[in-house]
């Protein structure tokens, strides 16, 4: 927070000692409000920096308790109308070694600490105009930091020494110890804000009843039981995670009835419909949605040897849901396993990730000819059903069932 009058009580205190130095008639000396027509208070390095213009145009850019930067209507090298030109013609009255003297003379008196660099000013004039001199000079001294590029220009009108702009960039020209004491006098610190209370995350999709959960959570102890899964010990409604469990319609098997999902503390989550689990996953599955952000030392724990063949673990599960599901011989003639997602080019007894998707599909009979070779583009195909296989162990980690057809056959098996 700033006090922005006490500010502008020391600002003009510093205008008036810059103006003590840098000679201009009293009356164009600014006093009070009344003679500022803009005034910016604060940057964002400097929350007590000051720069305010005159009514008469000319500007002053205050900080580090001294005034750095100063312009007036009579600068050459700022001017911005290309109209005025002709003002600044004339005959120099001063030469170019009257200009240094004149200006080193000031320079000196502004430096509140330290020095310049110990090397001689560098000395330019303005471009004549048609042939007209313009009698401007601009003196430069370096600095001792070089990263500034300069320590300090200033502007001189020849034809009567009058400063015209001045910019003191060097840390020389600065006075901390009274920047220090303005900064106390004007400047409090705004209060640390309260902190904000956390906000419960709005729900998008409604939570599931509890009695719907708790019928989720059996059919899905049984149904690991049933495909030779191990789902943990977090099984119980204790272990639900509320907050992200939800209802909502999948239109592919009803506009009406919702699907449950449950989400369990430790990562596992399950899909129920009308009581039935149509998909699941345990908490130690590997390709989520989150698996591409997974970094290195979380994937270490995925890897091991491959001691399982994944063709022989999709024959194993087709027989698995024959017997156990009651699934007709026909629907593996239909739907086809194949690789999806995952290296299915690890031999028995490498090692790497242990993880692979196998995905049952419903490919297209385009019936090729002889020699012929077809691309069909996976969007042509109908998923049937999806699973994670661990192929070290040959245990399940997760599945998906997605045709409709087949979902009614998973769930009706179900309820035998």
């Amino acid at each position: 927070m700033i006090d922005t009058n006490a500010l502008l009580a020391a600002s003009f205190t510093l205008i008036a000692r810059f103006h003590g130095v840098v000679k201009v008639s009293p009356d164009d000396i600014p006093r009070g409000r009344e003679d500022i027509q803009r005034l910016v208070v604060g940057s964002p390095s400097f929350p007590t920096e000051v720069f305010l213009k005159t009514w008469k145009g000319t500007s002053y850019s205050i900080r580090e308790g001294a005034v750095y930067r100063y312009q007036t209507t009579n600068s050459y090298s700022n001017l911005q109308d290309p109209a005025l030109i002709p003002r600044f013609l004339g005959t120099a009255k001063l030469s170019s070694n009257d200009v240094v003297s004149l200006v080193a003379a000031q320079i000196k008196q502004l430096i509140l600490a330290g020095g310049l660099a110990d090397t001689p000013p560098r000395v330019s004039t303005a471009v004549e105009r048609r042939g007209a001199p313009i009698p401007f000079y601009t003196v430069t001294w370096s600095s001792t930091n070089a990263e500034l590029g300069f320590g300090a220009t200033v502007e001189v009108d020849a034809r009567n020494g009058e400063i015209t702009y001045l910019w003191l960039r060097d840390a020389c020209f600065s006075d901390p110890v009274l920047a220090q004491e303005i900064r106390d006098r004007v400047y409090t610190r705004d209060p640390e804000p309260a902190p904000a209370l956390p906000r419960k995350k709005e729900r998008v999709l409604p939570m599931p009843a509890t009695n719907v959960v708790v019928q989720a959570i059996g059919a899905w102890v049984k149904v690991c039981d049933r495909l030779g899964m191990h789902p943990g010990s977090e099984t119980n409604l204790a272990d639900v995670d509320w907050d992200r469990s939800c209802v909502f319609t999948n239109r592919r098997f009803s506009s009406i009835t919702p699907v449950c999902r449950v989400h369990f503390r430790n990562g596992a989550q399950v899909n129920a419909f009308r009581g039935a689990i149509i998909s699941g996953g345990l908490e130690d599955k590997f390709y989520t949605v989150e698996h591409l952000r997974k970094r290195p030392e979380d994937i270490e724990r995925f890897k091991g040897k491959v001691k399982k063949r994944p063709q022989d673990l999709a024959k194993g599960l087709e027989s698995t849901l024959q017997a156990e599901f009651g699934f007709p011989t026909s629907v593996f003639s239909r739907f086809i396993a194949g690789p999806s997602v995952g290296d299915f080019n690890e031999e028995v007894g490498s090692e790497g990730v242990t993880r692979v998707v196998i995905a049952w599909r419903d490919w297209p009979d385009l019936h090729p000819t002889d020699g012929e070779s077809i691309y069909i583009p996976i969007s042509d195909t109908k998923l049937g059903f999806a699973v994670e296989f661990d192929t070290q162990t040959g245990e399940i980690k997760g599945f998906a069932f997605d045709d409709p057809e087949l979902v009614s056959l998973f769930t009706a098996a179900q309820s035998q």
